[in-house]
């Protein structure tokens, strides 16, 4: 069905996983113009937006998400990767903040976290425990942190990781951004995690 938002958001999620980024994101806008107040479409479509690094528009796209469901552990979620990912330090540490909050987590625990990831001189040591949280985290993290050369090792240690197997794949290839994305290298590492090829 064209007009099922859901359709073309789920076939946008499998266009990311193989590397065809503007049809991902062409599925993602109609899902969205469909169901503009679904947080998981408002979200995907952000993190569809930094996977081509138009953080701009991604930007746009978590403040939404933050509109409509600001306590959703996606809004947190995703937004703590997005800021990161924009180098964003100060709105990532409130994002990540605020996901600790609305899993349960204490919110002085929270506020501590938040108030390290500010300081330049903490950042690499709470973000590398915000890593621990979630396997997504960690790609970022690893990404923000130890670079783009660090990734192909990183992502090889990963395929045999059984941590792996809690990661949402399309949100992982946004987060590898389009050059690892088209290193053969990293595609084989990713077709071995199970990935498709083409």
């Amino acid at each position: 069905n064209p007009n099922y938002a859901t359709g073309h958001q789920w076939y946008s999620y499998d266009l990311m996983m193989r590397n065809r980024w503007d049809d991902a994101i062409r599925e993602m806008e109609r899902a969205k113009q469909l169901d503009p107040l679904s947080i998981i479409v408002v979200t995907s479509l952000g993190f569809a937006y930094d996977g081509a690094e138009r953080w701009r528009d991604g930007t746009v796209q978590f403040e939404q998400a933050r509109a409509i469901a600001p306590d959703h552990p996606v809004t947190r979620a995703f937004g703590f990767i997005h800021e990161l990912l924009a180098r964003n330090f100060d709105q990532a540490a409130a994002e990540y903040r605020g996901y600790l909050v609305v899993t349960g987590n204490d919110t002085t625990h929270a506020a501590d976290v938040e108030r390290r990831i500010k300081d330049p001189s903490l950042r690499a040591e709470a973000l590398r425990e915000a890593a621990d949280k979630w396997v997504n985290f960690a790609v970022a993290v690893h990404r923000v942190l130890d670079g783009d050369r660090a990734m192909l090792p990183y992502l090889e240690r990963l395929a045999d990781d059984p941590r792996r197997m809690k990661m949402f794949g399309p949100n992982m290839h946004s987060i590898l951004g389009p050059r690892l994305r088209a290193d053969p290298r990293i595609r084989a590492v990713l077709v071995r995690m199970g990935y498709p090829l083409q």
